[in-house]
């Protein structure tokens, strides 16, 4: 009776494992459906293989008894030859190779179906087993067969396994060959010893070893909502990506949510949240939801025909514009809707990433859909941080210089350093392109170092020193003040050239996320102790505030060439913007003058700095240095 014993032991596991994951498991994809079949399957098989050998144990049955163990035998063989067929589907759908490819099962299953064949049709053939006259199990002459198509099954299982190791993760990859081993290891086992009955208890171990591990995904939950986080979504993405398949992400951003936050409550809004992903979960038949943060939400498009995703895009649409309704509150979310098709518009689950958690700075009211041309911003994007990094690595920058003309001495006795990426695959691209991807990806702080040691190299030189030019206006952006020591390194590089900093103006442009933050103030501070003077680029744009101006010291303004328009009320801001900051002692600088009319304008409303075309454009350091020698004022 030891190996009844064995059998219960094993009932029970599998028992305690259903009820475990049914109990917590929320299943969105078809392999937790798979691994369910498995479970369910394993308990019926280790069930009926029980009665079997307990009415075996009886002796010498007769009548109904015998009818049921005979029964119990055919129904182990149907059940327990569906297992080899049904890990090989798990692997396939774990590893993301049969996710929405129906097709593709048709031919491997004719192996079980043969099987099944054989076995259904046994009572009358006795081909896979038979009882003789005393009712002793005995082997049939095609008992082989189930055996063929387990072999068959498990060499399935191992191709997959090792084709797509780098679709799924290293833990999952590892199960997957215990679930294979532990199982081989039980049928060689019972192969050998036909007294150890363990072939069943072995497989129902490597199950919950893949329960434990590939099927427990609570890191892989968004504890609020019960859909599938942020995790999830690069892992889901990249065993689709590497397996070939074509899917549709559309991403929901709601860019008022923090908003709600702060007026209803967050337990108020998280109900709103939960019946958002309740109804994205209804939008397409074979679909999967995601929350990646807390108002940004994906899904995860199977489709057979593309406008499935174009319908599934147009319901989220009018749901958002119709607004939703909690506790007779009616919430208008402002929605930007974003459409990707895998692979031809975005290829990379990176790229995905981006397009699910883009940050939208300025908020866009009421429902955005974004498709085609403006998705792919986001592939371009991801070219251009790839040839900052070999520009960075590679020295693939240079320094430009925009002379800048000063009204009272009437010499150029500024300029601005402006930095330019030397080549490009992609064509030309501007700073205001770069530099933002630069600030995106961490490559700033090498950028504003390469771009401030030229300038010191510029103001060092012999035949600049005996030139009209005074000082260098540097951008510095904000975000380099948060990442190592910029005034110390600073400091390093001016006394290695022998450079006085006050001859370094350094540009910033207001940014509300950082206004205020401590590390860049303090670094500001120390930036100035060190001698370094600051101009506020861009005044007139963005978030500009006299508060700021006044709190922050400036040394110059310069004024956004925005300002330079002909109608009064332009005019009117311009000339008071221009008489107020003169007034408070500042330079201002005026940007963007491209004709003598700008030129005129500018000098009447009292700009004593003028910037602009209309005396150069951006110069290459040889050039710029021929270009003071050519405008060197008289003695």
């Amino acid at each position: 009776m030891t190996d009844i014993a064995v059998f219960a032991c094993t009932l029970m596991i599998t028992i305690v494992m259903i009820v475990y994951f049914v109990s917590r498991k929320v299943i969105q994809k078809s392999q937790s459906s798979v691994f369910l079949t498995i479970m369910v399957n394993l308990a019926i098989t280790v069930f009926v293989d029980i009665v079997s050998n307990y009415i075996e144990h009886m002796g010498n049955v007769t009548g109904p008894l015998f009818a049921i163990q005979y029964a119990t035998q055919l129904i182990f063989f149907i059940t327990h030859s569906m297992l080899p067929a049904q890990f090989a589907m798990y692997v396939v759908l774990v590893n993301g190779a049969g996710i929405n490819r129906k097709t593709s099962f048709y031919l491997p299953i004719i192996p079980l179906a043969i099987t099944e064949l054989f076995v259904i049709t046994n009572p009358f053939t006795g081909f896979i087993f038979r009882y003789n006259e005393f009712h002793d199990y005995v082997r049939g002459p095609l008992i082989w067969i189930p055996y063929l198509s387990a072999a068959f099954y498990m060499i399935v299982s191992t191709i997959f396994i090792i084709r797509y190791k780098k679709a799924i993760s290293r833990t999952t990859y590892l199960m997957l060959w215990f679930y294979f081993g532990l199982s081989l290891l039980g049928v060689i086992i019972q192969a050998l010893i036909m007294e150890l009955k363990v072939e069943l208890f072995f497989e129902s171990i490597s199950v919950l070893g893949v329960l434990l591990t590939i099927e427990n995904e609570d890191d892989f939950m968004d504890p609020t909502t019960k859909v599938y986080n942020r995790k999830a979504f690069v892992r889901d993405n990249v065993r689709l990506i590497e397996t070939n398949h074509k899917y549709a992400v559309v991403a929901v951003t709601l860019t008022n949510v923090r908003l709600f936050v702060r007026i209803l409550g967050y337990d108020t809004v998280s109900k709103a949240v939960s019946q958002i992903v309740t109804f994205l979960r209804s939008t397409g038949g074979n679909c999967i939801t995601y929350r990646t943060s807390t108002g940004h939400f994906a899904v995860i498009y199977m489709y057979d025909d593309e406008s499935e995703v174009d319908e599934a895009a147009r319901k989220i649409e009018e749901k958002f514009k119709d607004g939703w309704i909690l506790d007779n509150l009616r919430l208008d979310f402002n929605v930007v809707i974003r459409v990707a098709r895998v692979p031809e518009d975005l290829d990379s689950s990176a790229l995905l990433l981006d397009l699910v958690e883009e940050t939208v700075e300025v908020e866009e009211s009421g429902v955005t859909v974004m498709t085609g041309d403006k998705i792919g911003y986001f592939a371009r994007r991801a070219l251009i941080e790839k040839e900052l990094k070999e520009a960075v690595a590679l020295d693939g920058f240079e320094v430009y210089y925009q002379p800048i003309w000063n009204t009272d001495t009437k010499t150029f006795d500024c300029c601005e350093a402006l930095v330019r990426l030397k080549e490009s695959e992609l064509g030309y691209i501007g700073p205001d392109d770069f530099i933002s991807i630069a600030e995106r990806c961490g490559l700033i702080e090498s950028i504003g170092y390469f771009v401030f040691e030229q300038v010191c190299i510029l103001l060092s030189r012999p035949d600049v020193l005996s030139s009209s030019l005074q000082r260098v206006d540097i951008n510095l952006s904000l975000y380099q003040l948060l990442v190592g020591d910029v005034p110390a390194k600073f400091k390093e590089i001016v006394h290695k050239y022998g450079v006085d900093p006050k001859r370094i103006i350094l540009e910033i442009t207001e940014t509300a996320q950082l206004n205020g933050n401590v590390t860049i103030n303090n670094a500001i501070a120390d930036l100035r102790e060190i001698g370094f003077e600051f101009s506020l680029d861009d005044y007139g744009t963005g978030y500009s505030n006299l508060t700021y101006v006044h709190d922050m010291n400036f040394r110059s303004i310069k004024t956004d060439k925005s300002l330079l328009k002909s109608d009064v009320a332009s005019k009117i801001i311009l000339s008071d913007s221009i008489r107020m900051m003169r007034t408070l002692g500042m330079d201002v600088i005026q940007e963007g003058v491209e004709t003598e009319e700008q030129l005129e304008l500018a000098v009447k409303y009292g700009a004593n700095y003028i910037q602009g075309f209309y005396f150069s454009r951006p110069l290459p350091e040889e050039k710029f240095v021929r270009f003071l020698e050519k405008n060197k004022p008289e003695k």
